[in-house]
């Protein structure tokens, strides 16, 4: 028996909550993407899409790509790992590029970004 269309709307509702949380646990696998959050929340990648840019504003590859930015930001802050390691470590493959990203977004390069913010706990930089 198949649920009834008020059930199915209420169960996608509920998926729905644990979307952000998925997002946060799995935001440094460099495989993440639409397709698989779909997959794993039985959901078609359409709304999926859809449900983020209304909840947050922003597309799946935006907000994955500043959740990103942002770890990095923290790591450069807190830890004296090698640019390389961290960058990996949030699921880039291709260093260089996410260095090109970095600076376009921030106007400076990590390793400028850790000499001007090392050891602070400002999250808000």
């Amino acid at each position: 028996m198949r649920p009834r269309p008020r059930e199915q709307g209420k169960q996608k509702h509920r998926a729905a909550r644990r979307y952000p949380a998925y997002i946060r646990d799995h935001f440094r696998e460099y495989d993440i993407g639409l397709e698989k959050i779909a997959d794993q929340f039985k959901i078609s990648i359409s709304y999926f899409s859809r449900f983020l840019k209304d909840q947050t504003g922003l597309t799946f590859m935006e907000l994955l790509t500043n959740m990103r930015m942002e770890e990095v930001k923290q790591e450069l802050r807190g830890t004296d790992k090698a640019i390389k390691d961290i960058v990996t470590g949030v699921g880039y493959i291709d260093v260089p590029n996410f260095l090109r990203k970095f600076k376009k977004a921030e106007g400076i390069t990590l390793g400028q970004y850790r000499q001007l913010y090392a050891n602070t706990n400002d999250k808000a930089l």
